[in-house]
């Protein structure tokens, strides 16, 4: 594999902590508006890195939400942001969860939301699970559900 010509200017994990946006929320905007290997490429490890021209697209699609660094100051004159859902699950604090399925990989559940949306949950492990069981204190982070242990 050829060396990239290109120049890693942030990381999406950074972008994603500094704006406060989840990967599902920052995926559409990646993906209509900037071009790969011009705006954002994967680096060796598989990572997503922006350039310095594809964090000022980004910036832009993003509208008021800022993604400069602290100690920067991010430019104000952005134009009409992208409808991005208030409440990401990057942004939800505990949530609970009913079983549905329980699935062959001994690591995984699917689970239906309070608000009806059927997810797929890490879980340490789930032979004691069954469907209909109601699962407290499940977590989001960042890339998939949680379940941190306690069952109600």
């Amino acid at each position: 594999m050829g060396k990239r010509t290109l120049e890693a200017e942030m990381s999406e994990q950074k972008v994603m902590a500094l704006s406060g946006l989840s990967e599902e929320a920052i995926r559409p905007i990646r993906v209509a508006r900037l071009e790969k290997d011009a705006d954002w490429f994967r680096d060796d490890a598989r990572m997503i890195q922006y350039t310095k021209k594809g964090l000022a697209r980004l910036q832009e699609a993003l509208g008021g939400i800022s993604i400069a660094p602290r100690g920067e100051i991010a430019s104000q004159d952005a134009k009409e942001p992208l409808p991005i859902e208030k409440k990401t699950a990057a942004v939800m604090d505990v949530v609970d969860f009913r079983i549905e399925r329980v699935c062959p990989n001994p690591t995984w559940i699917q689970a239906r939301m309070q608000s009806g949306e059927l997810v797929n949950v890490r879980v340490k492990n789930n032979e004691r699970m069954a469907r209909g069981m109601l699962l407290a204190d499940c977590r989001h982070d960042g890339r998939s559900w949680v379940y941190g242990g306690k069952r109600a």
